[in-house]
């Protein structure tokens, strides 16, 4: 369970930051750094037998608590600033999954349960079931954009073919009726526009 709590901030951090297209990289660092000096330092306070996890975990959660508090943030500044619609359902996901984070810490800290990964289980399968949806709903905007890509091409084809008929059959006609009066006119000024406009 602590090695779970150290590690898991990886692979969500670095999917936020992928699905947030790196706003606040430097936030984002930070967060990682945090992360990573916390997954270190303390397995290897525990390993070598100087503060095992059981007495570190006031410690381990608060860091755990600021890195929550950083997600947090970053969620909450991206749905002032509207960039939260791009992967809503995941934003959705990732709020389940802090919740239940705070939960698990909770339970951890303060009550003496023995079922105190359930919160954090409940809360990767909201984030998993969120993410699903999200995926989904971004093939279908891929689908649906292609589609009209296609249809704008057929559309473009088809006004060009039209406007070629259309500008062909009256030049066409242009230059028969030219043609009729270069041979039937007798006027040499007359003569000199009509060889113009063949020309």
């Amino acid at each position: 369970n602590y090695m779970l709590c150290l590690m898991i901030p990886f692979g969500f951090l670095f999917y936020l930051d992928s699905i947030r297209h790196g706003r606040d990289k430097k936030l984002m660092v930070f967060l990682m750094l945090l992360s990573s000096a916390n997954a270190i330092i303390f397995t290897l306070l525990h390993f070598l037998e100087i503060l095992p996890f059981s007495k570190a975990l006031v410690i381990i959660d608060s860091i755990l608590g600021i890195v929550i508090a950083g997600v947090i943030y970053m969620l909450i500044k991206d749905i002032i600033q509207g960039y939260s619609r791009e992967y809503k359902y995941t934003a959705i996901g990732f709020y389940g999954f802090v919740i239940s984070c705070i939960a698990e810490i909770i339970a951890i800290v303060f009550l003496e349960s023995k079922n105190d990964s359930i919160p954090m289980l409940v809360g990767l399968a909201i984030l998993l079931v969120f993410v699903l949806v999200q995926q989904i709903d971004d093939l279908k905007k891929i689908s649906d954009e292609k589609q009209e890509a296609i249809d704008l091409s057929d559309a473009k084809t088809r006004f060009l073919a039209n406007m070629s008929h259309e500008i062909r059959t009256p030049i066409n006609s242009i230059l028969g009726m030219n043609e009729m009066i270069l041979r039937e006119n007798k006027d040499e000024v007359i003569e000199e526009y009509a060889k113009t406009i063949r020309r």
